[in-house]
């Protein structure tokens, strides 16, 4: 399919009992179960399926096909936030005394993980100046398991080299780790995984939706996709209506801005 096809219905299995053509927002927190047996294998991971919305929604596991689609992914995962989503990319690749290296310009929220709570959990980030793309190169050992950037530095704004420290990832057997928070899924190949802040997606602004991409080069044979949804989880607190289980509401918003990624980004790179 296109890019702008499956913008508009990746990931989506028409209901067949209603045939809706825009994705149903499921706000339901709870699932039921056809029998012992079918919740046994739920809980056992032998089949898939629903089981709470805390762990999967409807609505939002259309979000992730479709985006993963859109990034060429083979899965994806919603997470709590965009600072959760890094956390989980950086502990699912590294291990106690793994190593990974960073340009030394990044967003205040994700330096500070990097240096501070990370080392916590024994894992060392080696930070370089990002201008010169060999700096990277130069700090690699056999501890280093992912080189990390962003596409534009924040708040700096400067632009490093994509497509040479790519290569130097991919000479290294090393995932490419880019904080792509001013990008979205038409820009930038040159990354294994990528982390996009959602706020361009939604038709409307929707502050804290943001993103995270794990597309990992061979070695590793199984691409995935990490999506941000700060509400995704949330489902124990009450919005204004007093309802739970947001992920639904959440999500199906964002999905119709996905809807329409293609038309909006193409107008601003014109503008560009």
């Amino acid at each position: 399919m296109k890019f702008e096809t499956i913008a508009l219905h990746g990931g989506q299995t028409i209901d067949q009992d209603t045939l809706s053509r825009a994705v149903p927002v499921y706000r339901t927190r709870s699932y039921v179960f056809k029998s012992t047996e079918h919740a046994a294998n739920l809980f056992a991971l032998k089949e898939l399926g629903n089981i709470y919305t805390r762990i999967g929604n409807p609505t939002q596991n259309v979000l992730e096909q479709r985006v993963a689609q859109l990034e060429g992914g083979a899965t994806a995962l919603a997470l709590a936030s965009g600072t959760s989503a890094i956390f989980y990319t950086i502990i699912n690749i590294c291990s106690q005394g793994d190593e990974i290296i960073a340009a030394n310009n990044l967003y205040g929220g994700t330096y500070v993980q990097f240096d501070s709570i990370l080392p916590q959990l024994g894992i060392t980030v080696k930070f370089v100046d990002p201008e010169d793309p060999q700096n990277f190169a130069r700090a690699i050992n056999e501890k280093t398991r992912a080189i990390f950037c962003e596409t534009i530095g924040n708040p700096t704004l400067n632009v490093v080299d994509f497509e040479a420290i790519s290569k130097i990832a991919k000479a290294n057997n090393l995932p490419l780790v880019v904080d792509s928070t001013f990008t979205t899924p038409t820009t930038l190949p040159f990354r294994s995984v990528v982390w996009i802040d959602m706020t361009p997606f939604p038709p409307r602004p929707l502050t804290g939706y943001s993103e995270i991409g794990v597309r990992l080069p061979n070695p590793w044979a199984v691409a995935v996709r990490l999506i941000a949804d700060p509400n995704a989880l949330d489902v124990e607190i009450h919005d204004e209506s007093g309802e739970l289980a947001r992920a639904g509401f959440r999500s199906g918003d964002v999905i119709v801005g996905v809807e329409g990624i293609e038309f909006r980004s193409g107008k601003r790179m014109s503008i560009i």
